[in-house]
């Protein structure tokens, strides 16, 4: 928890909810004793650290480096925008990035019957961090992949399909075919995350935006912030997934590449190439590529690591392959019945 605090100080909001839940979990005053005397002292310790770093670079304790150029603008996003923003916009919603945790909403309900506790724990950790940066002026975290302030609650949301894992063999042939759905769809979200670099279509979706937005905005302003991020993120044009597909098919295909932009029904802004783009071609991102391009000397080298990490990734996916297929050949009682139940239509568990 000192260590999150130290690398994220908005981290500190979440310290008394896991007190909380160190306290429920507790029966004695003897274990709370020596629960504090594990825990206080090193993280005690940290935030002396932090202190020190902030005293150091700021001149003193308390000042956080938040307070120098937009970041002065602070907590001013309303809170309708930033919801809706992290959690339903084209250009930054939290499930369209990570579709494998709608999984962990469906069996949050079950989960919350079995492991109240730590359902609650998790919940609030969710809830705190999705409130507190949906009113920070940056909501969206720019220039990331997905919304990066909520990447820390992804865990919290995936916990709960430990139902779904330990059910498998109940599900019926559609349910499972839904599940793995959501499963492949969110590999192939990452996929174009890692291919293509991560600059290549934020900067020059950021010139064809300059184009459309009035001269005459401050954008050292909230209002400049607003009306870029509101045509960034809240119109499938200008969708950082839309944006890295069109570039990963250019990975593959040579054809014009202006001829497919995401934005092509606004007409042509006579644009610089994206980074990382050679004629029509987009060259890949990924390290055993990127590497050799920078340092030809080490392509032996970062080819073999490659390899090595391909078969590993293997190793693991056919484990889990085997993971499921044996669950699906279990012979357990009780029938089909996970949506049912995360659902509460279904009577109590067997």
């Amino acid at each position: 928890m000192g260590f999150a605090v130290v690398t994220k100080i908005t981290s500190l909001l979440i310290a008394p909810l896991i007190v909380a839940y160190i306290l429920a979990s507790l029966r004695t005053k003897e274990s709370l004793r020596r629960v504090l005397l594990f825990f206080a002292p090193p993280f005690c310790a940290f935030l002396v650290l932090q202190a020190y770093h902030n005293f150091t670079r700021y001149g003193s304790f308390w000042e956080w480096g938040y307070n120098a150029g937009r970041d002065a603008l602070g907590f001013c996003t309303p809170l309708t925008v930033g919801l809706w923003g992290l959690l339903a916009s084209p250009g930054k919603s939290f499930f369209l990035y990570a579709p494998t945790t709608l999984l962990g909403l469906l069996c949050l309900r079950s989960f919350l019957r079995h492991r109240r506790k730590e359902a609650l724990l998790g919940l609030s950790i969710c809830v705190v961090f999705t409130l507190l940066h949906a009113r920070w002026w940056a909501w969206a975290g720019d220039w990331a992949w997905g919304p990066r302030f909520l990447l820390v609650i992804t865990p919290y949301i995936l916990l709960p399909c430990g139902i779904l894992l330990e059910r498998w063999n109940r599900l019926r042939r559609l349910q499972r075919l839904l599940a793995m759905a959501l499963i492949f769809l969110s590999l192939g979200i990452q996929f174009l995350g890692v291919s293509v670099h991560p600059f290549s279509y934020t900067e020059v979706r950021a010139r064809a935006l300059g184009q459309l937005m009035s001269p005459g905005i401050d954008f050292g302003s909230y209002r400049g912030w607003y009306t870029e991020s509101a045509l960034a993120h809240f119109s499938p044009l200008f969708s950082h997934i839309a944006g890295n597909f069109w570039l990963c098919k250019h990975m593959y295909v040579d054809y014009d590449l202006w001829g497919d932009v995401p934005w092509k029904s606004l007409g042509n802004f006579d644009l610089e190439k994206p980074m990382w783009v050679r004629g029509n071609r987009t060259t890949p991102f990924w390290w055993p590529v990127g590497i050799p391009l920078r340092a030809p000397s080490s392509g032996h080298l970062v080819r073999s690591l490659a390899v090595v990490n391909f078969l590993v990734v293997l190793w693991f996916g056919l484990g889990l392959v085997r993971l499921f297929r044996n669950r699906s050949h279990e012979r357990l009682p009780g029938s089909s019945y996970l949506f049912s139940t995360v659902l509460g239509s279904q009577g109590k568990d067997k």
